[in-house]
Formats: C-alpha cells, structure tokens, sequence
C-alpha cells in the first residue's frame, strides 16, 4: 500500500534482464485532484501496467509514482526517471496513459522522443494503446500532441475573448486588488474600499499639491492615519495612478475605462504623472570604464558603483565604517576622463604599447579556444547526420540537404580573423573598443581626499607596478 508521501520509487522488483525486456513503470497522479483524478489513483496505474508487463512478459526493474503536476517536466521523481532511461538495462518505459508523462504540449513530446530514441527506449501507453517502437506510434503520438495544441490554442483564445469581453462591462478578471479597491463576488467588479481610499487620496494630496516623495509620505500617511504602510506600498500607490483615474491598460487585452471606479481627478492624475517623468531617471547599463578598478584609501576595498538621477558615482561600500577617518565619493565622468586621457597618453610609450598587444594577443588566444570549441562541435554534429543517415532515421535528400549547411556553418566559423596589426588598427580609431581595452588594461586606480578636494595618485597596469602619472590631478 502507498504512504502519505508524495512520491516514491518501488524496486527493483527483479535483476535486469539480458534480453532487452526490462521495463520500468510511472504512475502520476495531480496535486489538486478532480473527481476523475480520485478514482484515478496511483495504485490502480500501477496494476495496470503490471497486468500489462506481464502479459507481454516484460520485466519490470523499477517503479516511480509522484503527486505532481504536469504542468513541466522538471518533476522530482521524473527526473530520476528519465535519469534511469540514460542507463543500458532499460528498454520500456510504461506509462498507463500519456497525460501521465506530460499534458501534451508538442515541445515537451519531441523532447521526450527524442530521449528515448537516443538510449533506444520505448515509450508504451497501456489504455491508449500506443508505443514508440515503430515509425507508426512515433507519428501517433506527434499527431496528438499537434492535436492537443491546436485545441490548447482554441482554448486560450475563447478565454482571452471572455476576458476582453468582461474588462468591456467594466468587470474583474482578477481578484486581486491595489489599495483602494476591494473585489466583489456578487459582481465581479472592483469597488471603492471608503477607508482605504481617503489613505489614496491623501497619498495623491502630498504628491501632487507638496511635491512631497515617497518616504515622506509614507511618515505622514503612517503618523496621519496610525498604519504602518511600506514604502513599496506608496509607490505602488503613485505608480497606480491611472487606475486611480478610471484609466485600465493591459499589455495583452488593451486600454479599457472604469473598471477600476475613480478615486482620484483627471487633473490630480495628470499632475501626478507629469512630477513622476520628471523624477523618474531612466537607468541604463552604460560602461563604467572604472567598475572595481578605483581602490578606497582608507580600507582597501574597490570602489562600487551608484548612479543618482543624472549622477554616476564611484563609492566605498565600507564609508560608514570608516567614516571618522573619512569617506569616498568619485564622480564618474571626471575620473574616467582623467584615467582615459593618461592611459592613452601613456600609450606613446613603447613599454605600454608592449602591454596593450600582449592584452590583444592574449584576447585573440582566447578567441581561438573558443573557435576551436565551436568547430568541434560542427564536427559532432557531421557524425551524429551520419549516424542518423545509416540509421535510416532521415533520407538521402534530407541527409544531402542538412550537410550542406553543417559544412557552410563550419566555413564561415573558420573564416580569417582579424591580424594584430588590425586590432591594434582598430583599437586606435574605435573609441568604444578602446574604452573596453583599457578598462582590461587597468589592475587599479588610486585617489586620495585631501581638504576636501579628492585627487588621482596613481594608475597601474596589469603586469606593471610603473604608475603612469607623475604627480597627483586633482578630480574636478
């Protein structure tokens, strides 16, 4: 009999076979069960692939069962299964119908067929009668899964009409809610929450007519109204604002009005929106030429990097520790100017120029062992269409075809690749190049505060303890 548990492997029942009949068996059965589901269980799958495996004298080495969706393969104990299958002693996996395995989504078949092809195991489904062994029952399956999909997509469509259909008559499609609102069964509509939204109110208020920002009104809400909201809890709010105004937009259904009720005016939202775009600096992921290059004076430690509006800054992670010594805050323009133009300067240098072309040299060494990689993997790929061909798993004109391309793939990978002599080329006339270089030139940067000012001591190369500037620049 089975425990509570949610899963279990049973086995093996016998030694492995030498005559290629082992079998190995999985049972499944859903976390949130249906009436079918119940009568369902685990224990009457498993009797019928026993009674199958018997009748058919296969024997049976192993047996897994799970409570689990099928919603993904990446299941525990079907893991172990397919974990098993890799193994030589075993030839079928049997299943008592094929929503056990998965609920049929065509890329979850061909990644399962393709397994079992690969460690020639056959996938048999006892009460649907179908098996992978022959060219028939792999089309079968494929057919179904192709099937399952278009009736999935059918499915999919006919809920998205219902939903669009319902955001129209100004109802929920879901039961979730921001703070203001609350959902009603009787309806299926959102309806104004009277307490909550005097808070949203008032939020909006210290937005719009103080100008005040997040944290401050989160301290007047919370003193004014005796809450204890979180932050995210204000932003949500302000972020929000066009459901506040009546305004509803869904990237997948579209812009529709009132189903959220207004809490707020057109004009109080408007405003709102305005002081936002205004204070919303959009961040990006721009090359920060000195990232964990420049070294705190006073812990050691490599500076990090923080962006404030339009500011980029390079700081100390440990400032509060050693604050009664001092901290370090570096804007990140001047200093990355500063450290650009020196870098450069210095390139006039011969023993420089010696360092950037062994970086080059070692870049394009790099680059060759990953070319090497590639080009050993067009070359599996040439025997696995070989070993398909004399398996007779793909035709002649299919096999010809399929050549072809692995051989143009493999000859535009070994194409001639840039010189030295181009890449140094390159590097003088490509400013985006060489910014990237220089930033792998670098082993450190060092700076110093002094009466206020902050001041750039020293660069060092990698490879290199000469400091490329002679006396200290001050950061303006």
């Amino acid at each position: 009999m089975l425990n509570n548990s949610k899963s279990y492997v049973r086995g093996p029942t016998y030694q492995a076979s030498p005559d290629k009949n082992n079998a190995v068996l999985y049972a499944r059965q859903s976390v949130n069960k249906t009436q079918s589901e119940m009568s369902y269980s685990i224990e009457s799958q498993l009797d019928a692939m026993r009674m199958y495996a018997e009748g058919r004298n296969l024997n049976i080495i192993e047996e897994y069962s799970e409570v689990h969706s099928a919603v993904s393969l990446d299941r525990p104990i079907f893991n172990k299964v397919r974990e098993r299958i890799k193994s030589d002693d075993v030839d079928y996996l049997i299943v008592d119908r094929l929503d056990r395995l998965t609920r049929g989504e065509i890329d979850d078949i061909t990644t399962l067929l393709d397994e079992f092809q690969k460690y020639h195991v056959t996938l048999v489904t006892v009460r649907m009668n179908l098996n992978t062994e022959t060219a028939e029952g792999r089309f079968s399956l494929m057919s179904m899964a192709l099937l399952n999909n278009y009736q999935i997509g059918l499915i999919k469509d006919n809920q998205d009409g219902v939903r669009r259909s319902q955001l129209s008559q100004h109802k929920a499609i879901s039961s979730q809610v921001t703070l203001g609102y609350y959902y009603d069964n009787d309806t299926g509509r959102y309806l104004i929450d009277s307490e909550d939204a005097k808070v949203v109110t008032a939020i909006f208020k210290l937005h719009v007519d103080k100008g005040v920002g997040g944290s401050k009104i989160r301290t007047e809400i919370n003193d004014t109204f005796g809450t204890n909201y979180p932050l995210h809890i204000i932003t949500t709010v302000l972020k929000n604002a066009s459901k506040y105004a009546g305004h509803y937009h869904n990237d997948k259904y579209g812009d529709f009005e009132n189903v959220y009720p207004k809490i707020i005016s057109e004009d109080t939202y408007k405003k709102s929106k305005s002081i936002r775009a205004e204070r919303t600096f959009p961040r990006t992921h721009e090359f920060w030429l000195l990232r964990r290059k420049i070294i705190c004076p006073y812990c050691g430690r490599r500076l990090a990097t923080h962006q404030v509006s339009h500011s980029k800054y390079y700081y100390c992670v440990n400032n509060g520790d050693h604050k009664d010594q001092g901290t370090i805050n570096v804007k990140a323009e001047p200093i990355s100017k500063l450290v650009l133009s020196s870098v450069m300067f210095a390139l006039n240098s011969k023993n420089v120029q010696e360092l950037l072309i062994e970086k080059i040299q070692s870049e394009q060494a790099e680059d060759g062992q990953i070319d090497q990689h590639k080009r050993q993997g067009k070359t599996r790929r040439v025997n696995t269409l070989m070993k398909k061909f004399e398996d007779g798993n793909i035709s002649a004109s299919e096999f010809q075809t399929k050549l072809k391309k692995v051989e143009e793939d493999t000859e535009a990978m070994t194409k001639t690749k840039p010189s030295l002599k181009d890449k140094v080329e390159m590097f003088n006339q490509d400013a985006t190049l060489r910014r990237i270089i220089v930033n792998k030139m670098i082993d450190r940067v060092e700076v110093i505060n002094k009466n206020s000012d902050k001041y750039l001591t020293g660069i060092y190369l990698h490879n290199s303890e000469n400091n490329l500037i002679k006396a200290k620049i001050k950061i303006d």
